[in-house]
């Protein structure tokens, strides 16, 4: 039953990137801060630290959408840390199943899930994903790649996708192949400051 829910798991994971690149985009011109650009997304040497609050979520608000918006979340705990590693293509087990990529997203070190990444100067968009969890292997190629931010990416950008994704999942010796489509928007509708336990920072916001 554990394995069951762990492949239904996966493919949610899959279902919910599915998406490719822009088919629809606006933008307007970038102010000289709240702007994420290629450099400010991780290299093969960064690790990510995440904090989770999931105690005091009521009292933080999301506010309004628009422009020099503040958000006040220094009394944010900490309930969990997560860590998020990126590697080198090559220091990982799936790297000939997808050799455009040219960085690796680990969201959980220590367990064998691999997001196969491409960055360039104008966008970062997912090449395929690999798992390897209690013996279930999960293969998973974008043959519409997925778009996850454009660059760079500001108040008033937006853009709109639609994607296709091939699962292979080897379950107990069974090989299962599915063939996912989706739809995906994105929009920067507010920008700011935010200021959090660790300090106060340029922020734009993701709907």
């Amino acid at each position: 039953m554990k394995k069951s829910f762990l492949v239904i798991a996966l493919i949610a994971i899959i279902f919910g990137s599915c998406k490719k690149d822009t088919i629809n985009s606006t933008t307007t011109t970038p102010p000289a801060k709240y702007t994420i650009n290629s450099s400010d997304v991780g290299d093969t040497t960064t690790n990510y630290l995440m904090a989770k609050d999931t105690t005091n979520l009521d009292s933080f608000l999301l506010g309004d959408p628009g422009e020099g918006k503040t958000w006040d979340f220094a009394l944010a705990g900490n309930d969990k840390t997560d860590t998020m590693k990126f590697l080198n293509p090559s220091s990982t087990p799936a790297a000939s199943s997808f050799p455009t990529s040219n960085l690796v997203m680990m969201p959980e070190p220590g367990q064998e899930i691999y997001a196969y990444l491409n960055k360039t100067d104008a966008l970062l968009e997912m090449i395929g994903l690999y798992s390897n969890q209690q013996g279930i292997i999960m293969n998973a190629a974008h043959t519409d790649k997925q778009t996850i931010i454009k660059f760079p990416a500001y108040f008033g950008t937006s853009f709109t996708d639609a994607g296709a994704v091939d699962v292979i999942v080897n379950y107990s010796g069974t090989w299962i192949k599915l063939e996912m489509r989706s739809n995906y928007s994105s929009q920067i509708d507010a920008s700011g400051k935010i200021t959090t336990p660790t300090g106060t920072f340029d922020c734009i916001r993701d709907k």
